[in-house]
């Protein structure tokens, strides 16, 4: 019963962690895709093109971890067993 619960409210916060991340990860892409547009609108040329590919690497880090949580999340969702293939235990 208790590893049933576990398992229960395992599920449920991997799902909020999904739907959290999904949602960080379109607003990030969002932020990125709109200020690039308004630093080439204002900063036409090179200049504004070289800005926004500066933008575009620094937040790469950030969306490259953003998916891995997202990548990461639904896999244990997938598989309940996921976390103990890792060596990791769920449920202290």
């Amino acid at each position: 019963m208790a590893s049933c619960f576990k398992q229960s409210v395992l599920r449920r916060g991997l799902k909020m962690v999904f739907m959290c991340s999904a949602c960080m990860f379109t607003g990030l892409l969002s932020g990125f895709i709109l200020a690039s547009q308004w630093i080439i609108t204002v900063v036409p040329g090179l200049t504004g093109i070289g800005l926004a590919v500066a933008l575009g690497f620094s937040i790469l880090p950030v969306a490259a971890y953003i998916l891995h949580v997202i990548v990461d999340s639904v896999l244990a969702l997938r598989n309940p067993s996921y976390f103990t293939e890792r060596g990791l235990e769920v449920c202290a």
